[in-house]
């Protein structure tokens, strides 16, 4: 349940949260709005990987909903009191309605057991890992840079090429830990590999890592010496 509610809050606080209503959230219709945003999109997550538990568990949606709301209110009167904090109160933020979701799936899981999904819960991961790679890390980068005006100006104008070339680097890493993956898997049974159920074989992987990363910057320094 975990992942899911996680999804729905990061495409709400994120994607489903343009700069006019992140700009606007003092005011309280605005705030209510985004609230609503947030529970109608968690409730249409988990209608749609798990139609039959909406009629059980879309009250603690709607709470959750309204956590939402307080915090968000709490850092907006943080935000009047205190109008130089900008990247504490962003982290503090986000923290609290993780750990938020948090409870309230160990709450649902308590209450109801597993709540079973028919999706893949890997597939879930991978779209917050995607979602987080892009759009959420764009939005944090902004909002870590906003006291460098010349940097915050250069992300925002590259924002779209960053956030390709991110998504192309993670879906690039995740093809070669699938195909060494597979490769060692299927080698498994005719060729030992070096560092499993080995008494050394951690100190042995860490040895092999170091020689080999300190022989690369050097051959690097060697052939490039602007590197």
């Amino acid at each position: 349940m975990f992942y899911y509610l996680l999804l729905a809050h990061l495409l709400a606080d994120y994607p489903l949260q343009p700069t006019w209503l992140v700009r606007n959230k003092y005011r309280w219709g605005v705030l209510v709005l985004h609230g609503s945003i947030q529970f109608l999109t968690s409730l249409l997550i988990v209608w749609f990987f798990n139609s039959s538990s909406v009629a059980s568990i879309w009250p603690y949606l709607l709470f959750l909903a309204v956590v939402h709301f307080l915090i968000d209110l709490t850092k907006n009167t943080l935000s009047r009191v205190r109008p130089a904090w900008v990247k504490v109160p962003y982290v503090l933020d986000q923290l609290m309605h993780v750990l938020s979701i948090l409870f309230i799936s160990l709450f649902l899981q308590t209450r109801y057991g597993f709540i079973a999904f028919p999706a893949n819960p890997g597939w879930v991961v991978l779209a917050i890992a995607f979602l987080f790679v892009t759009y959420v890390w764009y939005i944090s980068e902004r909002v870590m840079t906003y006291d460098n005006p010349m940097y915050l100006q250069a992300v925002i104008d590259d924002s779209w090429s960053r956030m390709l070339f991110r998504a192309g680097f993670l879906s690039g890493f995740l093809v070669i830990w699938i195909w060494t993956t597979k490769t060692l898997a299927a080698s498994s049974g005719t060729i030992l590999f070096p560092y499993q159920a080995k008494k050394f074989g951690r100190r042995a992987l860490i040895t092999d890592l170091s020689v080999t990363l300190s022989v690369f910057f050097l051959l690097m320094l060697v052939l490039n010496p602007s590197f």
